[in-house]
């Protein structure tokens, strides 16, 4: 490969690993956000989907969840796309 690919695949590879991190804090500060969520359903707010907070119940809403949902999965794939890009970069001595 040439030396321009390698660096190109070095900052791909760093970039979806900032990527996670940053999807990590994003879903860490959505959950922080859930704090002021209701502990009861209440279907005229749209506070109907239940998340489980370490045994307490709150209810949020269907965006939130999609939200939440949204930044956990997009940091799980790219957490292992950063993991593997490293380790294919290690194996390649890049």
């Amino acid at each position: 490969m040439a030396k321009g690919n390698n660096k190109l695949l070095k900052t791909i590879t760093i970039t979806v690993g900032v990527v996670a991190v940053c999807s990590m804090f994003a879903c860490v500060g959505t959950i922080l956000s859930f704090s002021r969520a209701p502990q009861e359903p209440q279907p005229l707010t749209g506070h109907i989907v239940p998340f489980n907070n370490h045994g307490t119940y709150l209810y949020i809403t269907v965006q939130e969840n999609l939200l939440y949902k949204g930044f956990l999965a997009l940091g799980l794939v790219a957490l292992f796309f950063g993991v593997a890009g490293g380790l294919w970069m290690k194996k390649r001595n890049l």
